[in-house]
């Protein structure tokens, strides 16, 4: 989890404790597949969703995606 979001050890351990969870939201879907592809080989259980606002529904981001106000 960590190596996949870039998140400290502690977020990816909170964030692996609040699955189901969306971990990657907007990357290119070469990169989403891997992501599965690692997580799956990791023993989780992953999978990808279209990335298309107007058929998929509402998501949450993980929390390095927030965007946070200054």
């Amino acid at each position: 989890m960590r190596r996949l979001t870039g998140l400290s050890l502690w977020r990816s351990k909170i964030l692996t404790t609040q699955v189901p969870a969306v971990i990657l939201d907007g990357i290119p879907q070469e990169d989403a597949t891997a992501a599965v592809a690692a997580l799956h080989t990791a023993g989780a259980e992953a999978e990808t969703r279209p990335n298309n606002p107007e058929t998929a529904p509402a998501t949450r981001q993980a929390p390095h995606q927030r965007r946070t106000r200054r």
